[in-house]
């Protein structure tokens, strides 16, 4: 069984906010990957920059609104 893209980019994005990459966190929110994707026990990327001692400003958890 094959992974989706849409999973690629959220494990991507939980790697990169454990990390502390917050220029890649926001390039990977900007090109649409799920801000609120979650790992298999619910943690997300706010919560993983977290509990990794990271900074991840919470603007970079919304999405953009556009009139």
């Amino acid at each position: 069984m094959g992974v989706s893209a849409s999973a690629k980019g959220g494990e991507e994005l939980l790697k990169l906010a454990a990390e502390g990459d917050l220029a890649a966190v926001q390039r990977l929110i900007k090109d649409g990957v799920d801000v609120n994707y979650a790992s298999d026990v619910g943690e997300t990327a706010l919560h993983l920059s977290s509990i990794h001692h990271r900074c991840m400003p919470v603007e970079y958890t919304r999405m953009p609104v556009e009139y």
